[in-house]
């Protein structure tokens, strides 16, 4: 099942449930990957310092957007779950 979904700032994501991965903390955990590397080939400590606070802020956010992503289908399969059961009570 594939949704979109519209932020604040008015960018949308493209969220996929199979798997319990999103398009989104997948994209988090690339930019996290690309700070580790910018951090990796740096001399400068205040470089590397601030590259991997951001890594860390990226793979924080796609730990939220990942939790959010399996709450969600867990409220779809709850869902699903209910409305099967009132279906089979009629």
């Amino acid at each position: 099942m594939v949704r979109l979904i519209r932020m604040a700032a008015g960018i949308s994501f493209l969220t996929d449930y199979l798997g319990g991965m999103t398009m989104e903390s997948d994209l988090y955990r690339q930019r996290a990957h690309e700070q580790r590397e910018e951090a990796a080939k740096t001399t400068l400590p205040n470089v590397r310092a601030r590259a991997l606070l951001a890594a860390e802020r990226w793979d924080v956010m796609a730990d939220q957007s990942e939790r959010s992503t399996a709450a969600a289908a867990r409220r779809d399969d709850e869902k699903s779950v209910r409305d099967a059961d009132r279906a089979a009570a009629r």
